[in-house]
């Protein structure tokens, strides 16, 4: 073997998957959540907190939409690994 051999573990991949699936749906619902109030009508922290809620809302959505992305690519990484592993398989039968 060489020193810088790359071991692959696909069902690791899909666990890591998984739970950057469900990371991302808690990111997803926290960005859905209700308006934040302050107590005081009239104040104008009142206007500062909605604004601030909506970017940050909107930041948690544009965050779970990328960790869906990086999942799915994990995911289809992992399928590769597999496939490739297959592939060797197949051709080192062929030789034998």
């Amino acid at each position: 073997m060489f020193a810088d051999d790359v071991l692959v573990c696909p069902e690791a991949l899909r666990r890591s998957a998984a739970t950057l699936s469900s990371i991302a749906r808690r990111l997803a619902y926290e960005a859905e959540g209700p308006p934040l109030e302050v107590p005081a009508e009239g104040l104008q922290s009142g206007v500062a907190l909605a604004e601030l809620t909506a970017t940050v809302r909107q930041r948690l959505a544009v965050l779970s939409a990328s960790t869906v992305d990086a999942a799915v690519l994990i995911r289809r990484a992992a399928g590769e690994y597999e496939a490739t592993d297959e592939r060797a398989v197949r051709r080192s039968r062929a030789v034998a």
